[in-house]
């Protein structure tokens, strides 16, 4: 009984969609599982911009394709006219600069 549930369990979404590949179905449920998480987000009330203004450091990174294989990468976070934040985010990649400007 277990494996049949199981065995069913596991070819339920081809059941449903037999066209689309699996790595599809999961990018579908997993996003729609994280704007549920999303929309409970709230932001804080209290938070002071100009504390993060600046040069930081990387000490230690997520991946992220702007910094791929880069060392001595920095973020400096300045304030635009617009209100809006300017991120620039600078490293060395075997031996030459490179950087990435944004805005937040």
């Amino acid at each position: 009984m277990i494996f049949r549930l199981v065995q069913f369990y596991g070819r339920f979404p081809r059941l449903i969609f037999p066209f689309l590949p699996k790595q599809v179905i999961i990018m579908a449920l997993s996003a729609i599982l994280v704007s549920a998480a999303v929309q409970s987000l709230v932001p804080v009330t209290n938070f002071d911009l100009t504390r993060y203004l600046g040069a930081w450091y990387e000490i230690a990174r997520l991946p992220a394709w702007f910094e791929k294989n880069l060392d001595s990468v920095t973020a400096t976070y300045s304030l635009r006219e617009d209100g809006k934040v300017r991120v620039v985010n600078e490293g060395s990649r075997e031996g030459r600069h490179a950087r990435s400007v944004g805005r937040a």
